[in-house]
C-alpha cells in the first residue's frame, strides 16, 4: 500500500499543459517528521509547502515539492518510511495510509476524477 499521493505539477497555457520541473507529494508522517532524516540521508532537497495537523491524531499530512530528478529517491525514502514507522512503534501506520488513500480515491471517483 502506498503511503503517499504524487502529482506532477502542470501549468495550463491556452490549449497546452506544460509540465514543470517539480513533483508534489502528500504523505503521512508523525509530528516528529520521521521522513526528514530519510530525505536527508539521500541528499534530497525537499520544499515543504504545508503541514496538516489534527491535535487529536498522532499522524500529520505533509505536502512537499521536489525536483523531478529526485522522483525515484523520494519514493524509495517514502517506502522506507513504512519500515521506520513500524520500528518506531507506529504499528497502525500502513492501515491508516490505506484508509486515507481509499477515502481520497472514493471522493475523487465521486467527483469524476481519476484515482491515485
Amino acid at each position: 500500500m502506498q503511503n503517499y499521493i504524487k502529482a506532477r505539477k502542470t501549468v495550463k497555457f491556452l490549449f497546452w499543459e506544460i509540465k514543470t520541473g517539480e513533483l508534489s507529494y502528500l504523505y503521512l508522517d508523525t509530528k516528529d517528521y520521521l521522513a526528514n532524516s530519510l530525505f536527508y540521508k539521500r541528499n534530497i532537497s525537499v520544499k515543504v509547502v504545508d503541514n496538516f495537523i489534527n491535535k487529536n491524531e498522532k499522524y500529520i499530512f505533509v505536502l512537499c515539492r521536489v525536483k523531478n530528478k529526485y522522483e525515484k529517491q523520494v519514493e524509495e525514502a517514502l517506502e522506507e518510511l513504512k519500515k521506520k514507522m513500524s520500528l518506531c512503534g507506529y504499528l497502525d501506520y500502513e492501515e491508516k495510509c490505506k484508509e486515507i488513500i481509499t477515502k481520497i480515491n472514493e471522493t475523487r471517483k465521486k467527483n469524476g476524477k481519476t484515482t491515485v
